[in-house]
């Protein structure tokens, strides 16, 4: 359409000489206030007649495919997890993910690399079952039974496990991280190298456990039991110990720093070489511990109790340096 003074005109075919021209015939005159560009009306997407409107039709398909497309991905990602059978018997890599298997007897069972993710194992009997590489995430096992279970790389992250039990598990590299498992018994499992980050374990059992090289940074630890536990390098950042007990516990080389172990006790611990930067150590006992070269700087150290402690070259709270033979006492 082209104003030719004054007056909108649109142009209509003419065959010629030459072959089709255009010419332009007169349509209705326009207010002076009218839009340079005439208004495109909305297109119909298949209600009504677009057939006069072919870049109409164009957008009402790249929309309809847009549209049909994210209803695709939806429902993909609505539905339960992909091949998940329910029904299947266990065995290695099944796909159990989101099913019911409350109270189930999977004594002996091999469930390695199997996708848990989000089961009810609730109650369930695991015992000496092979988990090695298992996704069970999110999932619900509240006093199951694991004991001397092979679950090496098993991943439990954010599963609910109160009170179960691990006793004697091969639990190396395994993670937690997140998880909730109060009350739950470790004692003789093997956890090294394992990542229980944020992880709730308010009054866990973790004697004569194998923990070394294990992270437990920002760990819920009230009242856990780590007495004769092997706990050497392992990683306590701001853990709540308040409580806890490392009575002949192997802490030597481990991470406290800026953990609480009020009321904490720690007799006859091996703290060789252990980092207690900042840490809340009110009430504590280190009757008998072995802290030689031990970090307590900026510690807190009211009412903590140092009996027969071997304190030699350790660094104490005013950073100040323990003679070699300080025992008791820094001087």
């Amino acid at each position: 359409m082209d104003v030719i003074g004054g007056v909108a005109t649109r142009r209509r075919p003419r065959t010629g000489r030459f072959g089709r021209r255009w010419i332009a015939a007169s349509a209705p005159s326009q207010p002076d206030n009218a839009p340079l560009y005439p208004i495109s009306r909305p297109s119909c997407c298949g209600i009504g007649d677009c057939s006069a409107d072919q870049a109409s039709r164009h957008t009402c398909g790249s929309s309809l495919g847009f549209i049909l497309l994210g209803l695709l991905i939806f429902s993909a990602l609505s539905v339960s997890p992909a091949h998940a059978d329910c029904n299947a018997e266990p065995r290695a890599g099944v796909n159990w993910a989101g099913c019911d298997k409350r109270g189930a007897e999977l004594q002996e069972a091999d469930l390695s690399r199997a996708l848990l993710r989000r089961i009810d194992l609730t109650g369930a009997d695991l015992h000496s079952a092979i988990l090695e590489g298992a996704v069970v995430t999110d999932a619900a096992l509240d006093e199951a039974d694991m004991r001397n279970a092979r679950m090496r790389r098993v991943d439990f992250g954010a599963s609910r496990l109160a009170r179960a039990r691990f006793h004697g598990a091969n639990l190396q590299d395994a993670r937690f991280v997140s998880a909730s498992l109060p009350e739950a018994d470790f004692s003789e499992a093997n956890l090294g190298g394992g990542r229980l980050d944020s992880a709730d374990m308010t009054a866990v059992r973790f004697t004569t456990a194998e923990l070394s090289d294990s992270s437990f940074y920002n760990a819920q630890l009230r009242g856990a039991d780590f007495t004769d536990a092997v706990a050497s390098n392992a990683d306590f950042t701001r853990a709540n110990l308040e409580g806890a007990r490392f009575r002949d516990a192997d802490l030597s080389g481990a991470n406290l720093s800026h953990v609480n172990l009020e009321n904490a006790d720690l007799q006859g611990a091996d703290l060789q070489g252990a980092n207690l930067d900042s840490a809340a150590l009110a009430g504590a006992d280190f009757t008998g511990a072995n802290l030689q070269r031990a970090d307590l700087r900026d510690a807190s150290i009211r009412g903590t109790i140092f009996d027969e402690a071997k304190l030699g070259n350790a660094t104490w709270i005013d950073r100040s340096h323990c003679r070699p033979r300080s025992v008791g006492a820094c001087d």
